[in-house]
């Protein structure tokens, strides 16, 4: 399973994203897929028409630091900035559907069979996630916004370029 996963994230035309630390490198990855990916035994018709963003294969480096919640934030947060309805997501696992509602808040759409076997499908409306700027623990992130920040201070007289320089600031005091 290894070989396929890493196989997927060296192919740049599929949505591989990884969480990388300053020193230990990989720590954990995930795939972002749109409406094309939710299975039509596991989603209604209208489900499937509902802007979503699919979350699979997520993996973490063990780790006490709750990595895959924070790759899970920062999948919500992406899918509300592309103005995205839904984050999804789907397991084989009745602990991990458990955990991921107890622990992260997702809402468990339906238990689906497949093949004989039960897949939990679980659901969050797509939302900006204002402290995911600080759950980081390293400044790694802050400090790379910082110098993008500064570098767009010749370029403020551009809107988008002004509202960037804003948002980032809004997340250095956040966090």
């Amino acid at each position: 399973m290894a070989d396929e996963y890493g196989s997927q994230a060296g192919n740049p035309a599929f949505p591989v994203w990884v969480l990388e630390h300053e020193t230990e490198g990989v720590v954990g990855c995930t795939s972002h897929f749109g409406n094309e990916a939710l299975p039509q035994w596991a989603f209604t018709e209208e489900e499937r028409t509902e802007p979503t963003l699919f979350l699979a294969t997520t993996f973490t480096a063990p780790n006490p630091h709750r990595l895959g919640r924070l790759i899970a934030w920062w999948s919500m947060n992406r899918a509300a900035e592309q103005g995205l309805k839904w984050v999804r997501r789907g397991t084989g696992q009745e602990q991990l559907s458990r955990y991921y509602q107890e622990a992260q808040g997702w809402d468990l759409l339906r238990v689906a069979d497949r093949r004989g076997a039960k897949v939990f499908f679980l659901q969050r409306e797509a939302q900006t996630v204002p402290e995911l700027a600080g759950q980081t623990g390293s400044g790694y992130i802050g400090k790379k916004l910082e110098g993008l920040q500064a570098r767009l201070v010749p370029l403020m007289g551009d809107g988008r370029a002004s509202e960037l320089h804003q948002q980032i600031s809004a997340l250095s005091s956040a966090a």
